[in-house]
């Protein structure tokens, strides 16, 4: 979708790729048996009786572990792809990220 959405050339690809190739050793890994714990937990809490997310021990963990990995993907990703774009293409990167950044699931699309 990047690529064709900024009009990547054959050679901004490829460079992209080997950048993001060398540089995933350095981002953390996702536990993804520490989501699925909380979410297995959240799920049966949800469906019992009496819910109530106040109780749940996972969820900071499970969150900051989440966020942590996330923020860490996003900025190996953006320095990878940075250096390769064009002026013109840097900002209209920039531009869809902050239209993704604004994003507000709650009101139906972006604001």
């Amino acid at each position: 979708m990047l690529a064709t959405d900024l009009g990547l050339t054959p050679d901004q690809v490829d460079k992209i790729r080997a950048s993001l190739g060398e540089g995933m050793k350095a981002v953390p890994r996702l536990e993804p048996q520490e989501i699925a714990a909380h979410l297995r937990t959240f799920g049966d809490a949800f469906r019992s009786d009496k819910f109530d997310a106040r109780v749940f021990t996972t969820a900071n963990s499970a969150n900051r572990h989440l966020a942590g990995w996330g923020a860490a993907h996003l900025a190996h990703f953006v320095e990878a792809v940075s250096p390769v774009l064009t002026p013109d293409q840097r900002t209209e990167y920039a531009q869809r990220l902050r239209e993704h950044a604004a994003h507000n699931p709650s009101n139906g699309g972006n604001p």
